[in-house]
């Protein structure tokens, strides 16, 4: 019971870096990715890749909902010029209303060490909205629509192992080697706590052969 007692502790700690992915597959150029659940789903990180054409997300919400949309990318010698834009969809049709906008040019990046992945990425300074009802569209763009990024809107949560999945996925996506995933919190975690149970075992087993020879 102890020992389950202390797995449980240590492995509360893998939660707090909890991670969740989806991939930006337009069906075709220009159309946007619809998001189904927008609740579920702009918690997760979008990872994409621009292939000449801005990548674009829609989505829905019911409920004032606050946004904290940012960029990230792989460190390099020269950042890649990416942006976003924000539109809210016009209730009577007539096109869209700009609610929110990362200029190209004007994006600031900085080092930042992804705990879920155990890597550092370059990430933009997150733009924060508030949307009221009604329905939206981040569209991801750069000057000749070329790079690979991740679009991020809110704090991840998922379960573990879709964690573990979801960062994999990730450390792909940016070109990591694939056996650097032993950097991450979702694989060191574990075989720390197994390394304590270990321990705790051995050290019981000493102790009660000591008692008995005693």
């Amino acid at each position: 019971m102890k020992f389950l007692l202390v797995a449980i502790f240590l492995f509360s700690g893998i939660q707090a870096h909890a991670f969740s992915t989806m991939t930006i597959e337009p069906a075709r150029p220009f159309d946007p990715v619809i998001l189904e659940n927008a609740e579920e789903d702009l918690a997760k990180v979008f990872l994409g890749a621009l292939e000449g054409y801005p990548d674009m997300v829609e989505f829905s919400v019911y409920s004032t909902t606050t946004v904290a949309i940012q960029l990230w990318q792989r460190p390099n010698d020269g950042d890649l010029p990416l942006g976003f834009i924000a539109v809210r969809v016009n209730e009577n049709g007539s096109g869209v209303t700009e609610v929110a906008r990362a200029h190209q040019q004007s994006v600031t990046w900085r080092d930042e060490q992804i705990s879920s992945l155990g890597h550092t990425l370059r990430t933009s300074d997150p733009v924060t909205i508030d949307l009221s009802a009604g329905i939206y569209r981040v569209e991801v763009s750069a000057p000749r629509n070329e790079g690979v990024y991740a679009l991020r809107f809110a704090t991840e949560s998922a379960g573990y192992f879709e964690s573990l999945s979801s960062s994999y996925q990730t450390i792909r996506h940016f070109s990591y080697s694939p056996l650097s995933i032993i950097q991450s919190p979702y694989v060191y975690y574990p075989i720390g706590i197994l390394a304590v149970l270990i321990g705790m075992v051995l050290t019981w087993r000493y102790r009660s052969r000591f008692t008995h020879a005693s």
